[in-house]
């Protein structure tokens, strides 16, 4: 039975992005009587991000139907309650290297290309509208699935369970986790803190042979950036870590912090895994007793 090729995968991410990306400019920019305002911008753009989850779901499903091997999907194996625990707790450091990594990237850009950087980063909305009318309650609370829910679900089946097994199978293991995390990342606003992230997830994944564990991290991660904008938006008239180019840099020292939060924590979960095996487990695999996507 034939693999999923990472071609084909490809074919597909971009199919979904490019669909989802299509509608959102024809929604936004087509023929409106004047420009969408929030909350209704916010929910197209809910709403496509949600159809490009949906679409791209769709077509693994159609390619995993086509090879015959829906049956054999499985995730892997449920961890213990220790091991979920410290995959939720797991959370924390990566979002301390995912600050620590924002810094070492931007910061520098931000003297050489200052006006990119703050278009990329800074001139944007927060994350949660947190108005009292029932359009933007219904944002927040998408916003939030979305990144709690779908995202960790979605983005794991695919770029950990099937693109990376694919990279792997043809190219080694170290090559695979390379390129798989680096389509991972290229999407992501923070574009070296995604690709760390996706690293480490791929680690998981080959240590334990189980979705489930980087589905955990995923979530976790997320929901605790959700919580921090949901605290930032009800407690604080100013963003955490800058409103402004000059604030930016002033807040340098968030990137030692979190690198001295992250690393330990990350080398002391990391040391304990077991190594990665020989074979990536893919769900083609019927006879090999494959435990993962």
């Amino acid at each position: 039975m034939a693999a999923i090729g990472a071609l084909r995968l490809l074919l597909m991410l971009l199919l979904a992005l490019s669909a989802a990306g299509a509608v959102f400019w024809y929604l936004v920019q087509g023929d409106q009587a004047e420009p969408l305002r929030e909350p209704d911008l916010t929910l197209v753009f809910l709403f496509c991000e949600i159809a490009f989850y949906g679409l791209l779901a769709l077509l693994l499903w159609l390619a995993c139907r086509k090879a015959g091997v829906v049956r054999h999907l499985t995730l892997g194996a449920v961890p213990g309650r220790r091991e979920t625990g410290s995959y939720l707790l797991l959370g924390i450091p990566m979002v301390a290297l995912g600050i620590a990594g924002f810094y070492v990237l931007f910061l520098p850009l931000s003297f050489v290309f200052p006006d990119f950087v703050s278009f990329w980063l800074l001139d944007v909305g927060p994350m949660f509208l947190l108005a009292p009318e029932p359009k933007a309650i219904l944002a927040d609370v998408l916003t939030a699935l979305s990144l709690v829910v779908l995202a960790p679900v979605i983005e794991e089946v695919f770029f950990r369970g099937f693109l990376l097994n694919a990279l792997w199978r043809r190219y080694g293991f170290i090559s695979g986790v390379v390129i798989s995390s680096l389509i991972f990342a290229i999407p992501h606003g923070d574009i070296l803190g995604a690709f760390v992230f996706a690293v480490v997830l791929s680690i998981v994944l080959a240590s334990t042979r189980s979705l489930i564990g980087p589905m955990l991290v995923h979530a976790s991660n997320n929901a605790i950036i959700v919580l921090l904008a949901l605290l930032e938006g009800l407690a604080f008239d100013e963003p955490w870590i800058a409103s402004s180019l000059e604030g930016f840099r002033t807040s340098w020292w968030l990137a030692p912090l979190g690198a001295a939060i992250a690393l330990p924590w990350l080398w002391y979960f990391l040391r304990r895994l077991p190594r990665p095996g020989a074979a990536p487990a893919m769900p083609e695999d019927r006879g090999r007793g494959s435990a993962g996507l």
